[in-house]
């Protein structure tokens, strides 16, 4: 998390100052180019963490785990605060820097979408154990998703990763009241996620 002391440029900055990379000037450079990586401006700079929304605090932390250019990058949760738009643009972009850099990434994902369309490999979770690995084209084929979730098979699109709510929602698919009544997903599913990452 980010120390709500330190303003926004200094947070960015740290790493590289505690790690000894480049001299001032190549730290600010640095920083405005991973600002420009995450799509946001300057003007945060000067501002405190509880001056910013939470889609920025994440980002600008995504920016702060880039600076160092690791050469392995572990993710929990790295979209969890941002609206679908810009989760696939950060996510894209990462994929990107991955293959630039020749860096691998780990994310820990509870939006299964997400998680097809971005990911070389997957992991499934069962319990505190991992239950497959495979690409996301093995993984969402027939109804292996449904089974580990316990997700009813209306309720959940194999080809985009989507799971649908059952609660009327406008965005939901049509449900007989049957299946809305009987579908073991409305009790946990919220949008796109599910509980224990993927």
């Amino acid at each position: 998390s980010l120390d709500p002391a330190k303003k926004i440029g200094y947070s960015l900055e740290e790493p590289m100052i505690i790690h000894k990379m480049y001299d001032k000037a190549g730290r600010k450079k640095r920083v405005k180019e991973l600002l420009d990586r995450v799509d946001l401006g300057e003007e945060l700079l000067d501002r405190y963490p509880h001056q910013i929304s939470g889609g920025e605090a994440q980002r600008i932390m995504i920016a702060r785990a880039l600076s160092l250019d690791p050469k392995i990058l572990i993710l929990d949760e790295p979209t969890s605060y941002l609206d679908m738009g810009f989760k696939m643009d950060i996510l894209t972009n990462i994929r990107m820097l991955a293959r630039d850099k020749k860096m691998a990434v780990i994310m820990s994902l509870h939006e299964l979408d997400l998680a097809q369309k971005v990911s070389d490999t997957v992991a499934c979770v069962r319990g505190d154990r991992i239950d497959r690995i495979g690409t996301p084209e093995k993984i969402f084929a027939g109804n292996y998703v449904q089974e580990l979730y316990g997700v009813a098979d209306q309720s959940f699109d194999p080809v985009t990763g989507q799971i649908f709510l059952c609660t009327g929602h406008e965005n939901t698919r049509d449900f007989k009241d049957s299946d809305i009544e009987n579908c073991s997903s409305k009790d946990f599913c919220s949008g796109s996620q599910v509980p224990d990452p993927v």
